[in-house]
């Protein structure tokens, strides 16, 4: 019920005005009085009209000044001057400050209900604009997490564009155009605690401490995108970098008595440099020359005793398997190994070290989508045994991974398929079908699409659209039941959707179905 404040110095105008709202706006408004401005003013602070009738001539403070006064304590109340025709020139005044409606004495009835209603329906309006303005800001709150690990999957996964970032970005309000990757593994016991509350807590206190992308759990690590200030220098960066993962070391061991470690990647920008950051992260994690839990990619260049395959090589070994091209891979492992060997102060065990080291990355960037390939030991006599164990392991990845692409996205695609066709009636979203089959949103899409030929969208459409019509088969059921029965809300929306896949309404669509019935 909307509330009306009807200032007036004479009683009578003041009860006529009361007397054509009740009678011809009957239960609408509730209704309050005031005799002068200060009392107007008194009333607008105590019970926050949305309309206000105010006779612009009174005694004490005048009609103008006590609207001006209200208007600053609720510039979304809806004003109304009362004026004589001697006091018309007088409320061209009120226009100036936001009042363009006005009742000319004695208040006509037919004027008053027809403003009344007109005003009414504004306010209803924007009353409604403000809800869904507030639902969907609700929505986005509730979306920002899935943003955000997006945000950092479209980072780590060589699979997307600046742009699509950039937009992700706008949208989630997250700015990371200059940072690093921060890469925090758990040790592999803790995993029987509850994942969810290590996540939460790790995700806090980094979001407690530096502005910062958070992506999903993949595995035993979370990764982390901070911000950084870029007025301050490059190793004073470094050391603040060190610094913030410490805390989040002692933090995990404070409260989780866990043992962390911890690997840092460099000060980069946009979308290539953060993903090689996190590539430098995910190799400082990996690098097991260096006994520290807090390992940052810079310190281990600048280490003379790293011996090993360079990150550079890493990387090219890393796209062969993007690519899955054997001969690509194979030739890019026999050049590193050839590398490594001329390498004066390379032993066998050394070279070794740095094979499992190598064989342990590859495994270790696989998880992170579902695929795990065996690492294990090497015991091999000579260089030459020690090439050809590493080239078997590095043949076996490939057959493991291509087998897992091949059968994980048919069955994931199968499951998908059967919860739509178990939920299509519901308000069904992408981001629950992609939750229920356990993989993100973005990646989900691009194999739904590339398995099915249409997106999500399109093939819950056609679902739907295919039960409509059956459902209209049966000529007792209304089509608003129908509507409802294949999950739309609203009957006008299902009827555009419905033209525009089978190009009739559902009216006509019966109407011809039922020529053969």
């Amino acid at each position: 019920m909307n509330r009306i404040l009807i200032a007036d110095d004479e009683a009578l105008e003041r009860e006529g005005l009361e007397f054509i709202l009740n009678k011809y706006l009957p239960g609408q408004y509730k209704i309050f009085h005031a005799k002068n401005g200060r009392e107007a003013i008194e009333q607008a602070e105590e019970n926050q009209p949305d309309i206000v009738l105010m006779d612009i001539k009174m005694p004490g403070i005048q009609g103008l000044d006590a609207l001006k006064r209200i208007r600053e304590m609720n510039p979304k109340t809806k004003m109304v001057v009362i004026t004589a025709y001697d006091y018309f020139s007088y409320a061209k005044e009120a226009v100036p400050i936001g009042i363009k409606e006005y009742i000319l004495k004695p208040a006509k009835r037919e004027q008053v209900v027809s403003l009344l209603q007109r005003l009414t329906k504004e306010l209803d309006e924007e009353k409604e604009k403000t809800r869904e303005s507030l639902k969907m800001q609700e929505k986005l709150t509730e979306l920002m997490p899935l943003v955000e690990s997006e945000m950092a999957m479209m980072i780590m996964v060589d699979q997307v564009q600046e742009l699509n970032l950039v937009r992700l970005a706008e949208l989630s309000q997250f700015q990371i155009e200059t940072g690093y990757c921060l890469v925090l593994a758990l040790p592999i016991n803790s995993l029987n605690k509850d994942k969810r509350k290590l996540y939460e807590a790790a995700k806090n206190f980094m979001k407690t401490n530096v502005s910062c992308v958070a992506g999903p759990m993949i595995g035993n690590q979370i990764v982390f995108f901070p911000a950084v200030d870029r007025t301050k220098q490059g190793y004073s960066l470094r050391i603040d970098a060190i610094e913030l993962a410490q805390k989040l070391s002692d933090y995990m061991q404070d409260r989780f008595r866990l043992e962390v470690s911890i690997g840092i990647g460099s000060i980069q920008t946009k979308l290539e440099g953060l993903r090689q950051s996190y590539q430098e992260a995910i190799h400082a994690l990996g690098e097991k020359n260096i006994n520290i839990n807090i390992r940052h990619y810079e310190d281990i260049l600048m280490n003379p005793s790293w011996d090993g395959f360079t990150f550079e090589e890493e990387r090219r070994l890393l796209d062969g398997f993007k690519s899955m091209d054997i001969n690509e891979i194979i030739s890019s492992f026999r050049q590193m190994f050839d590398r490594l060997k001329q390498d004066s102060d390379s032993d066998l065990k050394s070279c070794r070290d740095a094979v499992v080291g190598l064989l342990a990355i590859i495994s270790r960037y696989f998880r992170q989508f579902g695929i795990h390939l065996e690492e294990g030991t090497i015991v091999a006599a000579d260089f030459q045994e020690l090439q050809e164990i590493a080239e078997k392991r590095l043949q076996m990845m490939i057959h493991t991974i291509l087998q897992h692409k091949g059968n994980k996205a048919m069955d994931v695609i199968e499951r998908a398929r059967k919860f739509i066709q178990e939920h299509y009636r519901e308000d069904l979203s992408m981001e629950q079908t992609a939750e229920h089959v356990n993989l993100s949103p973005y990646y989900f899409s691009k194999i739904f699409k590339s398995e099915n030929g249409k997106t999500f969208t399109d093939y819950l459409t056609d679902i739907r659209i295919q039960k409509a019509k059956e459902l209209m088969a049966e000529m007792t059921i209304s089509l608003k039941e129908v509507c409802y029965e294949v999950g739309y809300k609203d009957p006008n929306y299902f009827s555009r959707v419905f033209k525009r896949v089978t190009g009739m309404t559902p009216t006509d669509y019966r109407q011809q179905l039922s020529t053969f019935l």
